[in-house]
């Protein structure tokens, strides 16, 4: 997913859903949604700390990445 992607669902949820932006973020614990947990944080997007988070965790579960392409959100 895009932030522009998120971006679009999120205008999307809100224009039907009054509502919806005062809801709380939660995130899939991984790709088949075998588990759910509060979003921590807003994205980090400097590519220093997007790569300085990736080495100093448990790493990206999708290999490797470049810093310069990617966001983290959570």
């Amino acid at each position: 997913m895009t932030v522009k992607e998120l971006l679009l669902d999120i205008k999307k949820l809100a224009q039907a859903d009054k509502s919806f932006l005062d809801k709380e973020i939660y995130l899939s614990d991984d790709e088949e949604g075998n588990g759910y947990h509060g979003c921590y944080y807003s994205f980090t997007s400097d590519p220093k700390t997007v790569r300085e988070c990736i080495e100093f965790s448990n790493g990206c579960r999708e290999g490797t990445v470049n810093p310069n392409k990617i966001v983290i959100l959570g």
